[in-house]
């Protein structure tokens, strides 16, 4: 069973190349086993690590920090979607039934009812089950900041999927989404420059921008996450970069060459599913898109003062985004 994982930034079209690879012939995909929003066991196995968790290369896999981390990983290269067990079933149940389409982030404003089933429902949660498939693909928009040490212990592929970072920013500003950073545990402090230069040696860290200038601290911390993911596949000559934008241009003929490269079996089913997911999208998490948009998208967005900010931040890190 070869272990492929899909790495990149929330807003990146990594959903889009998990759900391409999810075509090919024999292969299971598990998206995102480390999103709290998407599994019960993902909120246990991140306690006290943050949404985006920070574990070195050589952390020791029985490290009590991490071991349960470990388990959501041995579990999502297994390629099992869901837990099998009566108690991680019903963690699953559970987990649903108080999320209520809603995040789990939000769950301080919840009736007491629903957060006494949330808790339930982490405390049965188990991993993901195994299956039987040829290929599995996981797929991570947290994990910039572990993937050496998951790479070290688990050694996938690595598919780091990039997007501009004009069209990355305009898409979490339009959803006013959080910084990625703020009230981490590890990177929501004053100190959070030292940890990266630990995180980072070999690449210069800019200055932190204040939490005030909200454009350009969350610039600043998209293209702290992007800068690992980039090291990380620079350092691994089997890694395999995608630029969102290029994908735009040619789906079939791109993704072709990304199947040669990684030994996945194209199937009619692929192809089906690019030309078919070529239209407008009905949400904003709906993976349909007109490709022939997605370049220029950010313009709907960002005035032209914003665009220059944005540009200057990551200009400052020396990293192709």
């Amino acid at each position: 069973m070869s272990r492929i994982l899909v790495v990149g930034l929330p807003r990146s079209g990594t959903s889009w190349a998990e759900q391409t690879m999810r075509t090919a012939a024999r292969t299971a995909t598990v998206g995102e086993p480390d999103n709290e929003d998407n599994f019960p066991y993902a909120i246990k196995a991140k306690a006290g690590l943050g949404r985006y968790p920070v574990v070195p290369a050589g952390t020791p896999a029985d490290d009590p920090a991490v071991a349960a981390y470990a388990e959501l990983w041995d579990g999502a290269f297994r390629g099992g979607r869901d837990p099998r067990s009566p108690a991680g079933i019903a963690g699953t149940v559970l987990h649903r039934v108080a999320k209520q389409r809603t995040s789990v982030y939000t769950a301080s404003g919840w009736a007491p009812w629903r957060r006494t089933a949330l808790d339930a429902g982490v405390r049965w949660s188990r991993p993901c089950a195994g299956t039987r498939a040829d290929h599995v693909v996981v797929k991570s928009v947290f994990a910039a900041f572990a993937l050496p040490w998951i790479c070290e212990r688990w050694q996938p592929r690595v598919v780091v999927m990039t997007r501009s970072a004009l069209n990355t920013v305009a898409s979490w500003q339009r959803l006013d989404w959080p910084r990625p950073f703020a009230g981490h545990p590890v990177l929501g402090g004053d100190d959070v420059g030292d940890v990266l230069r630990r995180l980072l040696p070999t690449h210069p860290l800019p200055p932190t921008p204040p939490p005030a200038d909200r454009l350009a601290r969350l610039t600043w911390e998209l293209t702290a996450l992007m800068t690992m993911l980039r090291d990380v596949a620079e350092r691994d000559p089997g890694s395999v970069v995608l630029r969102h934008e290029e994908l735009c241009v040619d789906p079939v003929g791109r993704f072709r060459e990304v199947f040669d490269r990684l030994g996945l079996r194209w199937t009619p089913r692929t192809e089906a599913y690019l030309v078919e997911r070529d239209r407008p999208g009905s949400g904003a998490y709906d993976t349909a898109r007109l490709a022939a948009d997605e370049p220029t998208r950010w313009r709907r967005t960002l005035s032209a003062a914003d665009a220059a900010r944005i540009t200057e931040v990551t200009a400052r890190f020396g990293v192709a985004w």
